[in-house]
Parts: structure tokens; C-alpha cells; sequence
């Protein structure tokens, strides 16, 4: 039988992994890029959630490392900022999600979590530029 500490550092491993996918698409670029970065995106909300079910039904891991927690909670944030951005960018242009990105970062705690946005809503903006 599983431990809930071990799915618990599975769901972890898998988010890291999957954060450094989405990197690697963007880099290499897995055309088309946001599309497959917006499925990784996708999958790291899933796994998020699943890390918070597991968090309520064995409490002592979340308070283990209350910091992972406040970044895991941010990461769940930024990845739906990019989610919709993505959305935002197919039916309204990458402007419309720059400024999102930018209200978002506004209002994120995580400096870390604010940069990564701005730098989406800057490749947004120069995405439309170029059009």
C-alpha cells in the first residue's frame, strides 16, 4: 500500500517535471508552442489540485514545509493567468492578454511568479506587433 507521503512527493516530482517541459517547448519551439504549453499548463492546474486533495486528507503534509505550500499555491495561480491569457490571446489578440497578464502580476505576492507573467505579457505584446 502507497504512502501518502510518497504520492504526495510523486505529485511534486511530476509538477517539476512538467514546468520543465512547457520550458523545453518553449525553447526548442514545439510549434505550436502555446498550444502545448496551454496542455502543460492544463495538466500542472490538475496536479495542483490533486496535491490540495491530498493536503486536506493528510494535513501534516502541508504544514510540513508551509513555504512549498505558498509557491505551490502561486504556481496554481500563474498557471491559470497563462490558461486564460492563452484564451484571451485566440479570441481577442495578445494585447488584450498582455494587459491581463499585467493586472495579474499586479496583484501576485510572489515576485518570482509576477516576473514570469510580464515576460508573457511582453512576448503577447510583441506577438501582436509582429502581425
Amino acid at each position: 500500500m502507497e504512502k501518502p507521503e510518497q504520492l504526495h512527493r510523486t505529485l511534486r516530482l511530476a509538477a517539476q517535471l512538467l514546468d520543465n517541459a512547457a520550458a523545453q517547448v518553449r525553447e526548442l519551439p514545439l510549434n505550436p508552442a502555446s498550444n502545448n504549453v496551454m496542455l502543460i499548463g492544463t495538466a500542472l492546474v490538475n496536479i495542483f489540485e490533486l496535491m490540495q486533495l491530498v493536503e486536506a486528507e493528510y494535513p501534516s503534509l502541508a504544514n510540513r514545509n508551509e513555504e512549498p505550500s505558498q509557491v505551490g499555491m502561486a504556481n496554481k495561480r500563474l498557471g491559470y493567468a497563462l490558461l486564460k491569457a492563452e484564451e484571451i490571446s485566440r479570441g481577442q489578440g495578445g494585447t488584450i492578454s498582455a494587459h491581463f497578464l499585467e493586472v495579474y502580476a499586479t496583484s501576485e505576492s510572489s515576485s518570482f511568479h509576477q516576473e514570469i507573467a510580464l515576460a508573457e505579457a511582453k512576448r503577447y505584446k510583441s506577438i501582436d506587433n509582429n502581425h
